[in-house]
This record gives C-alpha cells, structure tokens and sequence, in this order.
C-alpha cells in the first residue's frame, strides 16, 4: 500500500494517523519526516482547514510537569504532579479538560535540560511563589506544545484569573524567535496561529540586563560573540510585526542591544549566580507575580 492510499484510507474512516507512521510506509520517497510534515502544512492551508481535521497528528515532542491533572470525558483523572522527569505533552481531545485549579504560574523553558534540571528537584511546587507547571518544546515548539500551551491559558475558571504564562529562553535571535512563536505564531502555519498563540505570554528572560557586567574573560563569563548567521537572523526579525516598535519595544531593544553589544547568553549563565538557576528565577516569578496583584 504506498503512503497515499494509507493515508486516503485512513482518512475515509477517519482514523487518526500520525506523520511518522505515513513517513515509514514510503522513506525512500519522502528522505525525512520534515517533508511529510510540511506537505500536511500545505495541504492543510490549500483546504483552509486545521492539520486536526486532516486526522494527522505530530508525534508527541514537548515535556510538561506541574501541579495539574487531565480529566476525560469518561471522568477519568490523570494527575501530573510527582512526575519528576515529566511527561509528554499530552494530545487533549476537544472534550478532554485541565484542572490548574491549584497553579499561579506557567513556565514555559527553551531547553530540556533546563526542564529536566527543574523537574527533577519538582521546582514547579514551591510555596514561595506557589505550585506552577513547566513545560518544554525543546527548542522550536512543535504544534502539541503550542496547542497545549493555547489551552492551558484558557483552562481557569470564568470567575478566577489566569496564571500568568512566562518564558525563559536564551539570550540570542533563536532565543527569541522561540518567545514570537509561542506568542504571535509562525509563518508556516498562519492558517493555524489564531488557535495556536497566546498573546498573554511574557518574556522573563535572558534579557541584557541578566548578563554579567564584572570584568572576567568572556568564558567565564558565559557570554559569547554573535556569529554572521546570528546578526543575520536579527536584522531580519527587527523587519517583522511582531518586533515593531508599537507591537514588542521591549524585544526590539533587547535584539537591537544584543547586535550593539555583540554577544548573547544561554540559559546556563544563571547556573554562575549565587543561589544558581533556581534563585534567579523564584526572585524573577516572585517579581511578575507582585506586578500582577498591584
């Protein structure tokens, strides 16, 4: 059966297949999975429909861990908390609910590592800044992770409000890039990005400010000297909406400060900081969190 016809069939009785599963039943046509993925993409747009309603899923990428539990429309409860390398993202049905009842924050992490790190000391339950969850789509988000994310921010009660949605990513253009998709969406699914953004989002970081300003070498320091490819990358993100001056100023600045400056950061900066990581970023939710209730 060429992949195709596995496809069509799967279709016509409305099964779900994954792009995985179409990919190995021709590798030698497709080369890589990427290109079934963005034949789905263009198929999905040519229809104007949702990659949902061509029953093709992406198998599943992103992690999460926190305070959180999924209930089904059979009543069945799965509770997340106690995870501590975290799951994979979950793929929710339309009638499938979240109960973040019990969470004041969401964090959303560029990297694994960084997610592991934390889940694994379960940093998403702390009474200093209250129970949260954290999630990964390591690195560029895949449409599980930007999905889920979507209904996390849309899971509080009528009458409560919503936990503020962070994310910390790393003091480059990539870095950056990751913070637009999840917040304003991604060119190659335009059709889908009005399900997909959460415009509540908020960038927590790295930004200029968290860079060293002591006098140690540069690999001390953590700091590192843009590439071509990066300067680059950021001269053409400052062209974009999303980086304008009346849509993001604060990203503007922050790339327009990092081609002056020459250099970026990753994540693992903090690690160098007394009280490491984990310190830095109880004292940075501790901080949007007062913001929140003024």
């Amino acid at each position: 059966m060429s992949s195709w016809t596995f496809y069509s069939f799967a279709l016509t009785l409305r099964c779900i297949v994954t792009i995985r599963a179409i990919f190995y039943q021709d590798p030698e046509l497709f080369s890589k999975q990427s290109i079934v993925d963005r034949l789905i993409d263009d198929f999905a747009f040519m229809f104007e429909v949702r990659r949902s309603d061509l029953n093709v899923v992406a198998g599943a990428k992103g992690l999460v861990a926190g305070a959180f539990s999924v209930i089904h429309l059979n009543g069945s409860i799965v509770d997340m908390i106690g995870m501590l390398e975290g799951t994979l993202v979950p793929n929710l049905h339309d009638f499938d609910r979240l109960d973040i009842s019990h969470v004041a924050w969401i964090l959303v992490i560029e990297k694994e590592a960084t997610f592991c790190s934390l889940a694994s000391t379960m940093f998403y339950l702390d009474a200093g800044i209250g129970n949260g969850i954290i999630i990964t789509g390591k690195g560029s988000p895949d449409i599980l992770s930007r999905k889920f994310l979507r209904r996390l921010s849309e899971s509080h009660n009528a009458n409560s409000i919503p936990p503020p949605i962070f994310c910390l990513a790393d003091f480059d253009p990539y870095g950056l890039q990751i913070v637009s998709t999840y917040k304003h969406g991604s060119k190659s699914l335009v059709h889908e990005n009005a399900e997909l953004v959460v415009t509540t989002l908020r960038w927590l970081g790295l930004k200029s400010k968290d860079l060293p300003t002591d006098e140690i070498s540069a690999d001390e320091s953590g700091l590192m000297p843009l590439t071509g490819r990066d300067r680059k990358m950021a001269v053409q993100m400052l062209s974009r909406p999303a980086f304008s001056e009346e849509v993001e100023p604060e990203w503007r600045r922050e790339l327009q400060a990092m081609l002056m400056l020459d250099m970026k950061a990753e994540i693992q900066l903090l690690d160098r900081r007394e009280g490491g990581l984990v310190a830095w970023l109880k004292a940075a939710i501790q901080k949007e969190l007062g913001k929140k209730r003024l």
